[in-house]
Order: structure tokens, then C-alpha cells, then sequence
């Protein structure tokens, strides 16, 4: 799973960007789940739980992941658009309630 991991994703955002042609492209990432929870931790033990390759560990640094309390996912999804200059972020119907306050946060600063 390490293309699910920080490492691979930065590795591939990185090969995108080499081989593509100025101006910089316009990057997008799809997460696979979306877990609200009180804390990331206990988000993600509760989705690693439900998948055997996937540790407690590895979803809480996968880019592929939203995970913890909606003030977490905010300041989490700023994060990684300051470091990977991620432009959008595509999210399953099924996490479109769970997500709907984030999405009202980010829009507001």
C-alpha cells in the first residue's frame, strides 16, 4: 500500500509535475473515505478495522483519507494543499453530509 501512503503520493505528485509542461497542472486527489469522528485516532482505528492491509498508522498519513473532527479535516485539507498544491478535492456521494460543514468552514476563510 505504500502508493496509499504520504511518500507515494508526494512521489507521484512529483513525477506529474516533471513531466508535465508549464503552466504547472491544475492537481486534483480522490478520497476514498471520509470519517468523522471526536479524534483522527479513533477514526482511523474505526476505518482500519474494516480493512486488513490498512494500520491505524497508515490512514492516519494517507492523502487518501479525511479523518477526525470536522475543525480537524479543515485544517488538515489546508495542509495539504500548502504542501502539495493540491487544487481540488473530490469526495464520494456517500461523505457529501459528513463533509458539508467542512466544506462551509474552508468557504469562509
Amino acid at each position: 500500500m505504500s502508493g496509499f501512503a504520504e511518500n507515494g503520493f508526494a512521489e507521484r505528485i512529483e513525477w506529474v509535475r516533471s513531466a508535465a509542461a508549464q503552466p504547472a497542472p491544475e492537481l486534483n486527489v480522490l478520497v476514498q473515505h471520509v470519517v468523522v469522528e471526536e479524534t483522527p485516532r479513533k477514526a482511523a482505528e474505526k476505518l482500519a478495522s474494516r480493512f486488513t492491509r490498512l494500520t491505524r498508522d497508515l490512514a492516519l498519513e494517507s492523502p487518501f483519507l479525511l479523518l477526525g473532527p470536522p475543525q480537524h479535516l479543515v485544517e488538515t485539507l489546508e495542509a495539504r494543499r500548502e504542501r502539495w498544491d493540491v487544487n481540488y478535492i473530490v469526495i464520494f456521494e456517500r461523505a457529501l453530509r459528513d463533509c458539508a460543514p467542512v466544506v462551509a468552514r474552508l468557504a469562509a476563510n
